[in-house]
């Protein structure tokens, strides 16, 4: 069973923290840590989801197998290429960075070690989306409201 992470828990990484434990709560997943350098913010969605809270996302490297990468675009190279580097699979928040070389950087470390690297392009899965290539052959223009 995947032990899984969410490093930066903020608007985003809040929502990956829910779905990880909701997850856990499925039996899919060992969801064991929420990480963050806010530590009162770390403690509080920790509590929330009965993990553990860490400040420090390299202390995690032995300790999971997935981590969901919400933390700011800047820091994504870093953090994701030394996960990857240690195996771990890697959801990243999307932009996948903030450069094309960090990128490149990123898909490098995955495609070395055999971790996955995913873009948090969640759209792309939802069931609405894949059902409209058969009725919608050439769009000029997409205006998507979420209810």
């Amino acid at each position: 069973m995947l032990r899984t992470a969410v490093i930066g828990v903020g608007h985003l990484g809040k929502q990956h923290a829910r779905i990880h434990a909701t997850l856990a709560g499925e039996g899919c997943s060992q969801f064991v840590s929420v990480c963050d350098i806010d530590d009162p913010r770390a403690n509080e969605i920790a509590q929330q989801h009965n993990v553990r809270a860490v400040s420090d996302w390299q202390t995690l490297i032995g300790s999971v197998d997935a981590v969901s990468l919400a933390v700011p675009t800047e820091s994504h190279c870093e953090i994701g290429c030394a996960l990857l580097e240690a195996g771990i699979h890697v959801l990243v928040e999307k932009p996948i960075a903030p450069t094309l070389d960090e990128a490149d950087r990123m898909i490098a470390a995955a495609n070395q070690s055999g971790a996955i690297l995913q873009v948090g392009h969640a759209e792309r899965f939802n069931p609405a989306m894949i059902a409209l290539p058969p009725h919608v052959r050439s769009p000029g223009y997409f205006e998507i409201q979420r209810i």
